[in-house]
This record gives structure tokens, C-alpha cells and sequence, in this order.
């Protein structure tokens, strides 16, 4: 236990939740409510329970039950991000490649000049060496 004088570290996991966790979540605020309400504190209680922020249990919780106001059979809370989320890839790795090789052996000693001559940021540069 920590002592007093220790400050209480918060949790800022930025994992996202799987499906069946957030099912798992609404299930377990489901059990715990009544009439579709939620008691003083039962967030913090779940939160505790599946380390998540209390926004997050909050937000599983308003979904399922507007889709069930909104005519669903059972409670949608499955994840909204699907697919192509995340940063869209400017250059392909044969492309990098082709620049790369069409800067001088010379040029081609230092990373930095390697950026300088084929116009690709170095961050790219070293990222797609690690790739290969």
C-alpha cells in the first residue's frame, strides 16, 4: 500500500478496448443497474475492475443503451474504429527504395545526406531500413 505522502499515479493506458471487453463492460454495468440506472459510483467500480478511464466505461454504457432506444435487439457497443484508421502511408517501400538508389554513392554515406538528396524525411529513411 502506498503511503500517505506518495501521490497517487493515475492511469493514462491509451490501449483500446477490444470488443469483447467492451462488451464484458456493458454486461457488468448491465448487472449492477437498475431500471437502466447506474448507482453513485458503479463507474469507478467497473473502472477498477477493467483499467479503463470512468469516461470510457460511461460512453459503453450510453451507447448500448441508446441503440436499444433506437430499436436495436441487442446492445451495440463494438469499437466505431474499423479498417483503414491510423496514418495514411505517403511513400511505398519501393519507392523509398528507388530514391534512395538514385541518389550518388557518394551522397549515400550519411543518413542525413541520403535525406537531403532523395527528399524523403529521415524518419521514413530509417523506419523502412528497419522494415527490410
Amino acid at each position: 500500500m502506498p503511503s500517505p505522502a506518495t501521490p497517487h499515479q493515475p492511469n493514462h493506458d491509451k490501449r483500446k478496448l477490444s470488443d469483447l471487453e467492451r462488451r464484458a463492460i456493458y454486461e457488468t454495468l448491465l448487472g449492477r443497474s437498475n431500471n437502466g440506472r447506474i448507482a453513485h459510483g458503479e463507474y469507478t467500480t467497473t473502472t477498477a475492475t477493467f483499467q479503463c478511464h470512468w469516461k470510457t466505461v460511461a460512453r459503453i454504457w450510453k451507447r448500448g443503451q441508446e441503440s436499444l432506444r433506437n430499436g436495436s435487439v441487442d446492445a451495440v457497443v463494438i469499437a466505431r474504429f474499423k479498417g483503414n484508421s491510423g496514418p495514411k502511408v505517403q511513400r511505398s517501400p519501393s519507392d523509398i527504395r528507388a530514391a534512395v538508389k538514385a541518389v550518388p554513392l557518394v551522397a549515400r554515406q550519411i543518413l542525413r545526406s541520403v535525406a537531403e538528396h532523395s527528399g524523403a524525411p529521415k524518419t521514413t529513411l530509417k523506419t523502412t531500413k528497419e522494415a527490410a
